[in-house]
């Protein structure tokens, strides 16, 4: 923490505390509450995914039920694979997301301080320089 150069005191860790919970936190909520099921809906309505589960249905009204199965199963086999990657790919955005994480430089208790962005209040007074 640097001296404040400037002639605001700025807020208190009491008034930070009391603004974060009359207003919430500087950040969107996340997405992650349902995650397995917007990534089975967006397997499952995928044209080409629809086809095969076509195509295993028809062999399986035609009575060969060993193509069928084989069928439904690399259907499955290939659904666990792109569930798996798709969830990977998010944890992976997740990881960058969090390794991007913007400083923002406030006054607050008289002094100037670097935070996260996501932890700006309102009543912070939030210094802008050149560049930032």
């Amino acid at each position: 923490m640097d001296s404040n150069p400037f002639d605001f005191k700025g807020l208190t860790e009491a008034e930070v505390i009391n603004s974060r919970e009359k207003n919430g936190h500087n950040s969107i909520e996340d997405q992650d509450s349902g995650y397995f099921w917007d990534s089975l809906k967006e397997i499952v309505l995928e044209p080409m995914f629809l086809l095969l589960l076509a195509t295993s249905t028809i062999y399986f009204l035609l009575g060969e039920f060993s193509e069928g199965l084989f069928l439904l199963s690399a259907i499955i086999i290939i659904s666990a694979i792109s569930f798996f990657q798709n969830a990977r790919s998010r944890q992976a955005l997740n990881a960058l997301k969090e390794y991007t994480q913007t400083l923002s430089t406030v006054i607050r208790n008289n002094q100037s301080a670097e935070i996260r962005s996501e932890e700006i209040v309102v009543g912070d007074i939030v210094v802008a320089q050149e560049g930032n």
